[in-house]
């Protein structure tokens, strides 16, 4: 299932689910202005702890973000562009779309050719671990790391040789792409959420497609 591709009225990505043309009932068969690239891209990918380890011997700062005002901030954004911020995940608040739909990509994806891809048309601007608590309701314990890579049009910084071989080596079988609404300054930012990884050559491969995202066979 994929997001509607037309552009909202507020500037962000349309939430309606999409028909076999890509677009929703609303804006199928019509002149609509298609959603357009972001300016940021955030590809975020769970790490165990052996590999957050290894990323930390390399430099690799860490990261611990104030989540409860992560979350706060954005309540307020989904607001300000007229959406529910608990539509999609209960427990977690969005403002975005889901571009794959509620459940995400579940086929199991390489995302080799995506980083060779956001790296001809993007600079990265930073490569940090983000952690925080675990969800003992979710099963989870200890702390969650999250290997956090950013793209930008401007600025550079340099991702070391072993995050390159961690994707090259990497499947993930849980993919969530989120194309959120533009913020007060006009930035469109997309995250890129990466779970569920394997040592395993995957079938498929998650594709940027200008920013319209897709999932190809490899």
């Amino acid at each position: 299932m994929y997001a509607c591709k037309a552009e909202s009225s507020g500037g962000g990505r349309c939430r309606n689910s999409a028909g076999t043309d890509g677009f929703c009932s609303s804006h199928s068969g019509k002149k609509v202005k298609v959603a357009g690239k972001p300016d940021k891209v955030l590809v975020k990918a769970n790490i165990n702890p052996n590999w957050t380890r290894r990323f930390i011997e390399l430099g690799i700062r860490v990261v611990t973000p104030d989540f409860a005002r992560h979350e706060a901030e954005h309540v307020a954004h989904a607001q300000e562009h007229g959406r529910g911020a608990f539509t999609v995940r209960k427990n977690i608040a969005d403002s975005g779309v889901p571009v794959f739909g509620k459940e995400g990509v579940t086929v199991g994806v390489s995302v080799v050719a995506l980083i060779d891809e956001l790296s001809k048309s993007y600079k990265i601007v930073d490569v940090h671990i983000f952690q925080k608590p675990a969800d003992p309701s979710r099963g989870q314990k200890g702390v969650m790391s999250t290997l956090v890579v950013s793209f930008a049009k401007e600025g550079e910084a340099i991702m070391p040789n072993t995050v390159l071989e961690f994707y090259a080596m990497s499947k993930w079988d849980f993919v969530h792409v989120w194309a959120n609404p533009p913020k007060e300054d006009g930035t469109v930012i997309h995250t890129v959420n990466l779970a569920h990884r394997a040592d395993a050559q995957a079938e498929h491969e998650l594709r940027f497609a200008d920013g319209l995202w897709a999932v190809e066979s490899c």
